[in-house]
Formats: structure tokens, C-alpha cells, sequence
């Protein structure tokens, strides 16, 4: 974690970025190197009981926990859906210079993980236009923002309607992918990305 936020900080501060220039390689290393040992051993824990039958859950401190759930997942069942409940893409090729960021975790799932066929973000609306980009050319992916679901709300289309919408978008087998700032602020006050707008509890159940 602090090499982490070294990383980060170097970001954050051009002027010390050529001072630290090889401490921040070395720190950033350690940090990707880290993220991918975390992936490994959550995909061999998901691998383990997904072979005794069992559903597994995974609850993880940001989104970038999910890529070795998920890699299982779509392993076992060889072809999957995501339904994606979050207020970013998470599509950007990477963070900081991090691998494996919450921020790249579906553009690493799509680039890498065979048998994901569907992507369907909801309540997704803050990303970067280069995520918009990738988003709206990539034939996998299915946008419901949270611009599109309010404004469907405003002109009278009720919530059992639009649901049926984008379960319409998904196939048989899906991973639900639940980020707290999917939900409105009052739903998720403590999340680290406070973002406007989102999904009400009731709406995601």
C-alpha cells in the first residue's frame, strides 16, 4: 500500500517526477507484481469451489479484485455475461501505471478473459472519452447510463420495463458485478468516488 501511494503521489506532483524516477519504477513493479499475485490466488480459491458446484461470491475493497473471480468464472461456465452496476466504465488500459487497477478491470476482463461475451454496464456516468470511445465501438459492450435510466424515469418509463431492457441485453449465464458508487450518493456516503446520480437500493435488488 505505501508503495502504492508513492506511485500515486509522484503522479499527482510532476515536479518530483524525475527525482524519483527510479524509485518510482522500482515501487510500481512491486505494486503490479503484487496485484497480479492477489489475481492468481483469487482465481485458484474461485476455481476451487466452482468445481465443488458451489456459487462464489467475492467481496473486495475496489473493483480490481474482481479479474481473477471473473476469469473463473468464465472458465468454468465458457461463456458469460457481465452485468456491470458501477458509476465508471473501468475500461481504461491502465491507472497510474497500475495493471490491474479498479479502473481497468473490464478493459483487462475483455482483453484477456476468454468467454466473456457480454459486457452491460448500468449506471455507469463517469469516464473519460477515450473509455466512451472503446465503449461505444466495442460490439460487446451495452451502455444503460445513468443519464439514459433518469431520463427514462422522466419521461414515465417504469423501472420493471427498462430492467427487462437490459436483461434482454444479456445471456443466459451472467456474473453481476456490483460496485457501491453504482448506487446514489446517500446509498454509498463513505465511497471513495462520490459521483452524482446512480441507481437507488430498492432499484438494484
Amino acid at each position: 500500500r505505501s508503495d502504492a501511494e508513492r506511485v500515486i503521489k509522484v503522479h499527482d506532483d510532476i515536479g518530483s517526477f524525475a527525482f524519483d524516477h527510479l524509485v518510482y519504477e522500482r515501487r510500481l513493479r512491486r505494486v503490479n507484481d503484487a496485484n497480479e499475485q492477489m489475481a492468481e490466488n483469487i482465481y485458484n480459491q474461485s476455481k476451487s469451489w466452482l468445481d465443488r458446484d458451489k456459487i462464489v461470491g467475492l467481496v473486495g475493497g475496489d473493483q480490481s479484485t474482481a479479474y481473477g473471480h471473473i476469469k473463473a468464472v468464465a472458465e468454468h461456465h465458457g461463456s458469460i455475461g457481465i452485468l456491470h452496476i458501477d458509476s465508471g466504465l473501468d475500461l481504461r488500459e491502465g491507472y497510474h501505471g497500475f495493471a490491474l487497477s479498479s479502473d481497468s478491470v473490464m478493459h483487462n476482463v475483455l482483453a484477456t478473459v476468454k468467454g466473456v461475451e457480454k459486457l452491460v454496464g448500468v449506471g455507469v456516468r463517469a469516464f473519460s472519452p477515450a473509455e466512451w470511445e472503446v465503449a461505444t465501438n466495442d460490439p460487446r459492450i451495452k451502455l444503460f447510463t445513468g443519464q439514459q435510466l433518469w431520463t427514462q424515469h422522466f419521461e414515465g418509463v417504469n423501472w420493471g420495463s427498462i430492467c427487462d431492457d437490459i436483461i434482454a441485453e444479456l445471456p443466459e449465464k451472467v456474473y453481476v458485478s456490483l460496485d457501491i458508487d453504482g448506487l446514489t450518493i446517500e446509498c454509498s456516503p463513505h465511497t471513495g468516488t462520490l459521483v452524482a446520480g446512480g441507481l437507488r437500493f430498492p432499484e438494484v435488488v
